[in-house]
């Protein structure tokens, strides 16, 4: 774009019959046939407004300097759709329609997704709201709970939670176990506190 404007710039001068300017037509001719030449040769990368725009000023500049300059060769870019945020994975799932999912299935749906996304790079937020979405996506309300706002709901098997807080090596494996165990147990508030700490 900055050439564009020191082309369009030295037009105008040459227009306006700058003395200085018109001195250095020759220059300027070279100047402009060794930048089609290198963006012949190179194909850097420009867009095809400012392309055209170049096209139509060098075709401008030919007739103020009595001369002829090879063409800009406009490379055919294939349209190429927008790439997903998400990578693409197989789910065997009976239905189109994620809503129609049973609880379970709904689950291990988000759950694979997250998973394998975990498996490329454990630092994709996606896994993150995958796993969310897993974990509280068909839920609709609260649990009952009594006087003391205590739910029925037990949390999970001390063996569990012990093997769960035993190995901080943070490897994909066991943030996998971790999720899992968030997934079936997502009224383990205290849970999704350790693993946000893990």
């Amino acid at each position: 774009e900055k050439l564009l404007l020191l082309f369009q710039h030295l037009k105008k001068l040459i227009d306006e019959n700058n003395a200085y300017i018109l001195a250095q037509k020759r220059k300027i001719q070279n100047f402009i046939q060794n930048f089609i030449q290198e963006y012949n040769k190179t194909k850097v990368l420009i867009s095809s407004e400012i392309v055209n725009q170049f096209i139509t000023l060098f075709s401008e500049f030919e007739n103020l300097l009595s001369c002829n300059f090879a063409k800009i060769e406009i490379a055919q870019v294939a349209p190429q759709l927008p790439k997903s945020p998400v990578t693409q994975v197989s789910v065997n799932i009976r239905s189109d329609n994620i809503n129609s999912l049973n609880e379970r299935e709904y689950k291990n749906f988000y759950q694979k997704l997250a998973f394998e996304l975990l498996e490329e790079d454990e630092n994709n937020l996606n896994i993150y709201a995958l796993f969310t979405q897993a974990m509280w996506g068909k839920i609709r309300c609260l649990p009952e709970c009594n006087n003391e706002k205590i739910t029925k709901i037990r949390k999970p098997d001390a063996d569990i939670i012990r093997i769960l807080l035993s190995d901080k090596e943070n490897d994909i494996e066991h943030i996998k176990c971790f999720m899992h165990e968030l997934i079936l147990n997502p009224f383990w508030i205290e849970g999704v506190q350790l693993f946000c700490d893990f």
